[in-house]
């Protein structure tokens, strides 16, 4: 075995063995915990309240408008409504699609997987981000068995779970 074999050898048995310390196996994947997903959830609506605020807020009339003034004119509380389910789907399907995680899922360390643990595709994430405009979609989780699914997880056949590095990653490849 010339030099450069067993250097690289020696190179990619260290990269296995730091793979080891960090990379568990897909067997080994772990479904996030109710707290964790009730954290991504505080966090979510949260950012989700801010951005449509400053959304919203951009779409009314600069006259004064005050809570009675939306109750009593249905167009503009119609607008408010649509426009608020309408940013709500955005923001989840948008992070969710290109990142498997919302700012929530960030500060948890959590990310969205198909049940088989694939990457989720753009219809398991529409079909995901579409179920959660269901009304009372939160209280879902109160008719689950398992105790860590919402109907959003369900009917798009996904799961959350903690995010482990991958090969790439920690080899920074």
């Amino acid at each position: 075995m010339n030099d450069g074999c067993q250097l690289a050898a020696k190179i990619d048995a260290k990269n296995q063995e730091k793979l080891r310390q960090f990379v568990k196996p897909q067997s080994a994947v772990k479904i996030s915990s109710i707290f964790s997903r009730f954290l991504n959830y505080i966090t979510d609506i949260l950012l989700l309240w801010l951005i449509s605020d400053i959304s919203i807020g951009r779409l009314l009339p600069k006259e004064d408008i005050t809570p009675e003034v939306i109750m009593n004119n249905i167009k503009l509380f119609s607008l408010i409504i649509i426009a608020q389910y309408f940013i709500n789907f955005l923001y989840y399907f948008i992070f969710e699609l290109f990142f498997q995680k919302t700012p929530g899922k960030y500060f948890t360390r959590t990310k969205v997987v198909m049940e088989d643990g694939s990457k989720p595709g753009a219809l398991s994430i529409f079909i995901r981000s579409l179920s959660r405009l269901i009304p009372f979609y939160t209280i879902s989780i109160l008719f689950n068995i398992e105790g860590k699914r919402w109907w959003h997880d369900i009917l798009s056949k996904t799961i959350v779970v903690y995010d482990i590095p991958d090969e790439n990653e920690i080899l920074g490849n």
